[in-house]
């Protein structure tokens, strides 16, 4: 706090921050397909099946925003062969990729629909709408809390609080995804092993924090 005495005032300077833990709203969801093949020809012809596939899963779909294919690649691959103790040929892969942004509660048909398709879900980042209500409450909590320490700073001079005469926005910081047994690389949905030794894809959304700091400038009454 800055105080600069003033003929009847005193100015006060303060600031204000505040967290809030939010539901994610979508997700981005990459998927991807691959096959692997002696040639780069042949590897090229059977991943057109799965390329067919895959849009019809992603493009066009009501519950998949922004949906694309965005990547195929076709490439080379070796491996190591211990007895002979050099690279050697491992055929070519072709895999297509590409993502859409889904919202949380049609996730899971979504996840399914990939899967049938003989896809595969590489990559889930968890996200929040431009417009979530939090952000609202967030900043407004944030102004409160500037609010408070303003009529703090003058219960301490033994003033009464005034009028409110600059409000500034320091900006809100990155959204953060809060620590979560499956989701702890940003959002990223790894395959985790059930109790019966299938495989299964938790995709309840995570919390994200978000935050809000202001600073404003009161005068004392």
């Amino acid at each position: 706090m800055n105080g600069e005495h003033m003929t009847k005032h005193v100015t006060l300077n303060v600031s204000g921050d505040a967290e809030l833990a939010v539901v994610a709203d979508y997700a981005t969801v990459s998927v991807s397909t691959e096959v692997n093949k002696p040639t780069r020809e042949t590897a090229t012809q059977a991943i057109q099946p799965l390329l067919d596939r895959l849009r019809a899963a992603l493009v066009d779909q009501p519950d998949a925003r922004n949906a694309s294919i965005s990547r195929l690649r076709v490439t080379h691959q070796t491996r190591w062969d211990r007895k002979k103790e050099e690279h050697v040929d491992a055929g070519w892969d072709a895999r297509v990729s590409g993502n859409a942004e889904v919202v949380a509660a049609d996730l899971k048909s979504f996840t399914a629909r990939v899967l049938a398709a003989d896809a595969e879900i590489s990559g889930v980042h968890w996200q929040l709408d431009a417009d979530n209500a939090g952000y609202r409450t967030v900043r407004k909590a944030a102004v409160h809390v500037a609010r408070t320490a303003a009529e703090d700073f003058a219960d301490a001079l033994n003033k009464e609080l005034g009028q409110l005469v600059v409000l500034s926005d320091a900006g809100l910081s990155a959204p953060q995804i809060q620590s979560n047994p499956f989701f702890d690389e940003l959002g990223s949905a790894p395959t985790g092993a059930a109790p019966d030794g299938d495989e299964e894809l938790i995709l309840d959304p995570p919390m994200i924090t978000i935050g809000a700091e202001v600073e404003a400038t009161y005068l004392t009454a």
